[in-house]
């Protein structure tokens, strides 16, 4: 499932979404699953549950349009075994929660990407508010979990990242952001492309940081 791409299909240069709703989907797929990408505003709670994503070489589930006043994001309970990049999301609002995600090589397709990343979308702006709760993320190449937008408050907590390669990044642009890293378990780190520079929880850029009871 994706967005109408207005240089390449014929169709609005403009999604508005209300309410939407993708659950209890399974989806197999070459590039991507779910992709929200560009020119696409979310109003009122939009939810991605309870779906399987299998075989995805690109993000597969993919939000990287904007958030309008008021709006929720909700990434909750879905399974995702592929082959590339898992979550990525830079809408506000956003709930990332309890996701199972695992990451396997192709063949000798060489395996990249983060498993849950919180990027710059539209406009470079990313989420200004996001929890990031209970995911279970595994062998990813980059970083379990990587926060590359400057989100202004971030909850990462009961997280589970292993066998990848770093484990919880925040590497965004902007330091005046507050930030909450506790209770997540990272074990066997270290087995992705910068296996030598392996990083267990780092943070480059923020105002203020709370890191507490992790394993």
């Amino acid at each position: 499932m994706r967005a109408l791409d207005p240089k390449q299909d014929e169709g609005p240069a403009v999604l508005l979404t209300g309410a939407l709703h993708i659950d209890d989907n399974v989806f197999v797929c070459r590039d991507s699953a779910v992709l929200l990408d560009g020119a696409v505003g979310h109003a009122l709670d939009t939810r991605v549950s309870g779906n399987t994503l299998l075989g995805t070489h690109e993000a597969a589930l993919s939000l990287q349009g904007l958030g309008l006043p008021g709006a929720a994001v909700r990434l909750q309970g879905n399974t995702l075994a592929v082959h590339g990049p898992g979550i990525r999301c830079a809408v506000d609002g956003a709930w990332i929660d309890d996701n199972r995600l695992k990451a396997t090589r192709d063949g000798e397709r060489v395996l990249r990407g983060h498993g849950i990343a919180l990027t710059p979308g539209l406009g470079q702006q990313g989420p200004r508010e996001a929890q990031v709760r209970g995911n279970v993320v595994e062998g990813f190449p980059d970083a379990g979990i990587a926060v590359q937008a400057a989100v202004q408050a971030l909850q990462v907590r009961g997280n589970v990242v292993f066998d990848g390669g770093h484990g919880i990044v925040v590497t965004a642009r902007s330091a005046d952001g507050t930030l909450a890293i506790e209770d997540n378990q990272l074990r066997d780190l270290g087995t992705g492309r910068d296996a030598e520079g392996a990083v267990g929880i780092g943070v480059t850029r923020a105002q203020a940081v709370a890191v507490h009871r992790n394993v």
